[in-house]
């Protein structure tokens, strides 16, 4: 009888888990560097792999850049067949991976949560999920942003098995023109990119040296003279990059998928 209860114990809490969850996101599940990479494909979530394809984000930032303190819209758009209800997370984060600006809803299908974006209640339609909503930039010099998302095409059984994990991201920079006493201090920060990255990262400018480091203190990968490195024989996961150039000296967290 006791294991019959802790069987019932068991199905409930899944049970309460999935509820909870499909009203929005568990939280910092967007796969971004800032997350540690976790994303809804990890975890008590959906255990299967996410795939970077099928999430695009657009916004109308101009090629220039954002300009401080001004509010932009941006555009979801996720395509996967079979899809029957969605949920999402959306995050904007600057190099160090903490989170900049502040949203603003343009659909009541959509609700900030810390600071994050995510569904409000599962959002049903087949094959697509779009949605736009505002961004306002900080203030503050914060550099470059990008924005994550990871978003769940699932099938609408009720549980999470058979459901996609699909993870998309947009890039934006800072408008150089923007004045400001401090910002060409900005400019001339040490950058490496993509992050994520799969394989091959550049640096913004030829590095006198670097280093790769992972969570437990162990350099990984290093090397000098040189404006990019090849990243294929690394695990996936988090790792801390420090680049030398000119006497200046930058640390940036990066994500390897």
């Amino acid at each position: 009888m006791r294991k019959n209860y802790i069987s019932i114990l068991s199905i409930l809490l899944v049970a309460s888990i999935n509820i909870f969850w499909a009203t929005k996101s568990p939280g910092n599940k967007t796969g971004s560097p800032g997350d540690n990479g976790s994303s809804c494909a990890q975890g008590t979530c959906h255990s299967v792999p996410a795939t970077a394809s099928g999430v695009t984000i657009s916004s109308d930032v101009p090629a220039g850049g954002y300009l401080d303190g001004s509010t932009y819209t941006l555009t979801l758009r996720a395509e996967v067949t079979g899809a029957q209800a969605w949920g999402f997370e959306l995050v904007a984060e600057d190099d160090a991976g903490d989170k900049q600006g502040s949203w603003i809803i343009m659909d009541n299908r959509t609700q900030i949560s810390t600071q994050n974006l995510t569904h409000n209640n599962k959002i049903i339609g087949n094959d697509t999920l779009e949605f736009s909503v505002q961004w306002t930039a900080p203030t503050g010099n914060a550099g470059d942003i990008a924005f994550y998302a990871a978003v769940n095409a699932a099938n609408n059984n009720g549980n999470n098995s058979g459901d996609n994990i699909r993870t998309g991201s947009l890039a934006i920079t800072q408008d150089a023109s923007a004045p400001s006493g401090t910002f060409e201090l900005n400019l001339s920060k040490l950058k490496a990119y993509p992050n994520p990255v799969i394989d091959r990262l550049y640096f913004s400018e030829t590095l006198d040296s670097y280093r790769l480091i992972d969570l437990t203190g162990r350099e990984v990968l290093s090397g000098a003279n040189t404006d990019r490195a090849l990243l294929s024989e690394l695990q996936s996961g988090l790792y801390l990059l420090e680049m030398n150039a000119s006497g200046q000296t930058e640390v940036q967290r990066l994500f390897v998928r």
